[in-house]
């Protein structure tokens, strides 16, 4: 028999879903959640749906993009010769904090 009522039982077996969050920190979520306004709640459902409706992997890079292919791999300038390996894909947004950025050849550290 579950502690809370099914609806929130289900939102805290959810959250536990995503990297990094445990019970303790799902069932924290959830009771923010819940207490949240009805427009807060419903704007957050909306971001998840939106992602998974809107974005993609580039066929060329497989980066993260809302286009296909994305913005670094139909820029004119871009060496089509070089490429710049991410470990992480949420990481390319550092790109431009780069000293000398070329799109391809990022040598910063992205970490």
């Amino acid at each position: 028999m579950s502690k809370f009522a099914e609806p929130m039982t289900r939102l805290i077996d959810e959250l536990k879903k995503l990297p990094g969050i445990g019970s303790k920190t799902a069932q924290r979520l959830a009771f923010h959640i819940l207490r949240s306004s009805d427009d807060d709640a419903e704007a957050l459902a909306g971001a998840v749906r939106d992602v998974k409706a809107n974005l993609r992997l580039c066929s060329v890079c497989n980066n993260i993009t809302d286009v296909d292919p994305c913005v670094y791999c139909t820029n004119p300038t871009r060496n089509q010769k070089l490429v710049c390996v991410v470990a992480i894909t949420c990481c390319t947004d550092r790109f431009p904090l780069c000293t000398e950025w070329d799109r391809n050849n990022c040598e910063s550290e992205i970490f």
